[in-house]
């Protein structure tokens, strides 16, 4: 069974994969402060503090990781915050709908599409923020709205751990 298959089997049934998601290898990002199972058939690369994943089918439908510190001065309702404020900017938006996953870490999705500034085409553009005890995490898929995609981030997000 292939990795993201049993992170799909997790979620869709509420947690019985358990050992079986826990002896899968995981992939840590000590820098970023996560661990995850990868999808199959994605390539990762770094770019910018960012953790970059990007399909082999299609090299324009992306996932993105980006790691925030929390402090005093930036608790994770204010992430949460600063979050819409900067989707609701993006050029050409259209908010599709907002909602609270279940998992390791409470998290908050937004789903929407915009049309980036180099560009003609509208973009699909799932942005889940997982929020830990010492991090806030930042999941960004991109593809465009026209191509047909697997659901990959629900799965994807259910294996993220914080790693303090």
């Amino acid at each position: 069974m292939t990795r993201l298959a049993l992170a799909l089997l997790f979620v869709t049934v509420g947690g019985c994969a358990d050992a079986e998601l826990d002896s899968a290898p995981r992939f840590k990002a000590e820098p970023e402060g996560f661990s995850c199972i990868l999808p199959d058939d994605w390539q990762l690369t770094r770019d910018r503090g960012a953790v970059i994943l990007t399909s082999t089918e299609n090299r324009r439908h992306t996932l993105v990781v980006r790691s925030v510190p929390l402090s005093a001065s930036r608790d994770s309702a204010n992430i949460l915050a600063d979050t819409e404020i900067v989707l609701q900017g993006l050029p050409g938006v259209e908010l599709e709908g907002t909602r609270e996953l279940t998992g390791a870490l409470p998290s908050t999705e937004y789903r929407l599409t915009f049309v980036p500034p180099t560009s003609s085409e509208r973009f699909r553009r799932r942005h889940v923020v997982l929020r830990g005890t010492s991090r806030v995490f930042h999941v960004i898929e991109t593809a465009p709205s026209t191509v047909e995609t697997e659901d990959v981030v629900t799965p994807f997000v259910s294996t993220m751990r914080e790693e303090v």
